[in-house]
C-alpha cells in the first residue's frame, strides 16, 4: 500500500530512510530546517543509493550462491504467516 510519508532531517539516516521508503514505491517529503546546500544533499543522496545498490547486490550475489549450492529456492520478498 503506497503511503505519503514525511521525513524530518535530511542527515545520513533521514536520506537513508527517504531512499528505502521511495524505492518500494511511497511518496517521501524531507523536511530539513537547516540552510544546507543543495550540493551537499545531493551528495548525501547519492552516497545513500551507492550504499543501496551495493548492498542489494550484495544481497542477490548471496541468494544466487545459497540456491546454487544448496539447490533451493529463496524468496526474500516473503513473508511467513500462519497459513504457509
Amino acid at each position: 500500500m503506497k503511503k505519503k510519508i514525511t521525513i524530518i532531517g535530511s542527515g545520513f539516516g533521514g536520506l537513508g530512510a527517504a531512499n528505502r521508503l521511495a524505492s518500494v514505491g511511497h511518496d517521501v517529503t524531507i523536511l530539513e530546517k537547516r540552510d544546507i546546500e543543495r550540493q551537499k544533499i545531493q551528495e548525501q543522496i547519492d552516497a545513500e543509493k551507492e550504499k543501496l545498490q551495493l548492498q542489494e547486490q550484495a544481497r542477490d550475489l548471496q541468494q544466487q550462491q545459497i540456491e546454487k549450492i544448496y539447490k533451493t529456492e529463496i524468496d526474500l520478498q516473503k513473508q511467513a504467516t500462519k497459513s504457509l
